[in-house]
């Protein structure tokens, strides 16, 4: 992942009293190094420094390049 990526929330968490939903959508501003990106939700509300909650957040690209695998691989099946 690099600054001006878009990730997705994989699991529910709050942070400053705000609380985010799987599918909440966020783009990478920055980054604080060791400490993990610097995360900005759709509303403008920013979050610094990510390592700690970092298992909440998937690449979207590569979730969805999973469904499309996934749809496929029933489609198949269903045939």
């Amino acid at each position: 992942m690099k600054i001006g990526d878009t990730i997705i929330v994989v699991k529910k968490f709050s942070f400053n009293k705000r609380y985010y939903n799987i599918g909440d959508k966020f783009k990478i501003v920055g980054d604080s190094d060791f400490r993990g990106w610097d995360i900005q939700d759709m509303n403008g509300n920013t979050i610094y420094e990510t390592m700690m909650i970092s298992d909440n957040f998937e690449e979207l690209q590569l979730k969805e390049l999973r469904k499309q695998k996934l749809d496929k691989i029933n489609e198949v099946k269903d045939k």
